[in-house]
């Protein structure tokens, strides 16, 4: 009789936890080879029963080098799906492919260790989604476990989508479980499909992992991430479609010579929603947010459009203010729009933007080069529209408290459209112009002022000469304004100044309240009247062409009389 009510009671535990199979209730791993995905080609790991046929809630493996196959116009509902795993039965690399029908994984929750899918939990594994609709209920982990030579990756095709609705729920690429020493299990994830999370996309949540879009349409409702852990070594790739999400950011925090990497390029739309749209999140692009001494790389080329819905910020919160540090953009194409302003060196970073080729930024409120932290531009080409309130702001903190920053922004090709110009408002700035092919142009006025009581002390206008070249013109409409202290240099670099007089700069009016001219002997400079009100002249005294006629024949003559032979005497 006790046995028998412990046999009714253990019955009873064991269907408590574990459903009956028509509930969909059983653990089933893959035995081998190709096969349906629906098919007969499982054994369940409780009871070790071999030749199973998955149904409804049931929690399938794939591993042990096969392939499950979904070919199908119908909806499938496992619980769960791990795709290359350590299970103990027939552990091993996995794949799925998708060519149709829709999977709809049930189960799981919002954390990597409670995942309704797993690609390469610990071992390699593959899910390809060439058509059909893939629909997880919570979490999806590409990549987890504690080996970076394990691969995980998830394709999805032009005819694929897929979408998780939960708000609670992610994508993590490249992940594993918490703890000192784990290193992950890198996530690869290739897309020209359709596709939605409503949650945040993480790629290299512990691993260097890779996201690549060529096509398609993919939206995140939260932010995303890239190399957010500290192996580094993370990028995203986008050369066409679109990519919607609330917040971007791309991650400083990364061990040495592993920096991460973004590249936007060809017809790509990438773009982060404005407050209107999603109330949550900053809305920036952010790149180069952490702590570690690695930098990280990002490309702005072709035709492609990045539209922040807010700010672009280079070199954020917490980064280093180091060189070996340096968080570069290259901008040779493509359009930069903000509906606020871009800042290079923003809160501490050492941040570096070159400015080449076709590419374009265009903000509604200006942009600030080493606002708090280490800030330079560098422009052989393109167009930089620094229009709004703040202008070009270089070297300009609104902090006074915070004077060691610096702006840099060179300029020897390209075009520069601003409202104000302002160097070195609580900090240091310099607006260098090289040679005369640059175009700078302002509707306001122009502020250079010197951080005399702060750790730096001077903030520049210079210019540098190129054979045989004139130098560009800065033409504000407004007033011009030039503080005790400031320079404004002339940097011949070895070149035989061609001209008596270069106009440096025109305003409605040029104020000089103590600048410094710093130039080699003979130059000088002069505030005269013209161009729209005044100009700010660097003068230099060089022969006239008679004068040097006269010079080139008098040097003729006396080398012909040092090289006249002695006359013999007869005596």
């Amino acid at each position: 009789m006790h046995q028998a009510k412990m046999l009714r009671a253990l019955t009873a535990l064991f269907a408590t936890v574990l459903l009956s199979t028509a509930a969909g209730a059983a653990t089933l791993s893959w035995n081998t080879g190709v096969g349906d995905l629906l098919g007969a080609n499982y054994t369940d790991t409780t009871t070790s029963t071999s030749g199973i046929t998955p149904v409804t809630g049931d929690v399938l493996y794939i591993g042990n080098g096969g392939t499950g196959t979904y070919s199908t116009s119908t909806t499938f509902q496992p619980a769960r799906l791990e795709i290359g795993h350590t299970l103990t039965t027939n552990p091993g690399d996995g794949t799925v492919i998708l060519n149709g029908g829709t999977l709809n994984i049930t189960a799981g929750g919002g954390t990597v260790t409670n995942s309704s899918i797993y690609i390469g939990q610990g071992a390699n594994g593959t899910l390809q989604v060439n058509a059909g609709t893939l629909l997880p209920a919570r979490t999806f982990v590409i990549g987890y476990g504690n080996d970076l030579t394990k691969t995980a990756t998830f394709n999805v095709g032009a005819g694929g989508f897929f979408k998780i609705t939960n708000a609670n729920s992610a994508i993590y690429l490249g992940s594993g479980a918490p703890g000192a020493g784990n290193v992950g299990v890198p996530g690869q994830m290739n897309t020209a499909g359709n596709g939605s999370i409503a949650n945040d996309l993480i790629v290299g949540d512990l691993a260097g992992s890779s996201y690549t879009q060529t096509g398609g349409s993919i939206t995140i409702g939260g932010s995303t991430f890239v190399g957010r852990g500290v192996n580094g070594n993370s990028t995203a790739s986008f050369s066409s479609g679109t990519f919607t999400t609330t917040e971007f950011t791309v991650f400083q925090q990364a061990l040495a010579n592993q920096p991460n990497t973004v590249d936007i390029s060809g017809t790509a739309f990438v773009q982060t929603t404005p407050a209107t749209v999603q109330p949550n999140g900053t809305h920036n692009f952010n790149v180069g947010n952490g702590a570690l001494p690695t930098g990280v790389n990002f490309h702005i080329g072709g035709s492609a459009q990045i539209v922040s819905g807010n700010r672009f910020l280079v070199g954020g919160s917490a980064a280093i203010n180091d060189s070996a540090s340096n968080i570069v953009v290259n901008q040779d194409g493509g359009t930069l729009t903000t509906s606020l302003d871009v800042r290079v060196g923003d809160a501490g970073g050492y941040a570096t933007y070159n400015l080449s080729g076709l590419g374009k930024i265009i903000t509604t409120s200006g942009i600030l080069v080493g606002r708090q932290g280490t800030g330079r531009m560098f422009q052989t080409g393109g167009t930089a529209n620094a229009i709004g309130s703040d202008g070009l702001r270089i070297g300009d903190s609104e902090d006074a408290t915070k004077l060691t920053n610096t702006g840099l922004w060179q300029i020897s090709d390209g075009t520069i459209n601003a409202s104000n110009i302002a160097l070195g408002t609580n900090g240091t700035g310099t607006l260098a112009i090289v040679g005369q092919g640059g175009t700078i142009t302002g509707t306001g006025t122009f502020n250079a002022n010197a951080n005399l009581t702060g750790t730096l002390t001077t903030s520049a206008l210079s210019y540098k000469l190129q054979s045989g070249e004139s130098l560009t013109e800065v033409v504000m409409t407004g007033a011009a304004t030039f503080g005790n202290g400031t320079y404004v240099v002339i940097d011949p670099d070895g070149n035989t100044p061609t001209q008596s007089v270069y106009n440096l700069l025109t305003a409605a009016s040029i104020t000089d309240n103590g600048l410094i001219f710093s130039a080699p002997a003979g130059w000088n400079y002069q505030i005269v009247a013209g161009g729209n009100g005044q100009i700010l002249q660097a003068t230099v005294s060089i022969p006239e062409p008679a004068g040097l006629a006269i010079v080139a024949v008098a040097a003729l003559a006396l080398q012909r009389r040092r090289r006249r032979p002695a006359t013999n005497r007869i005596n």
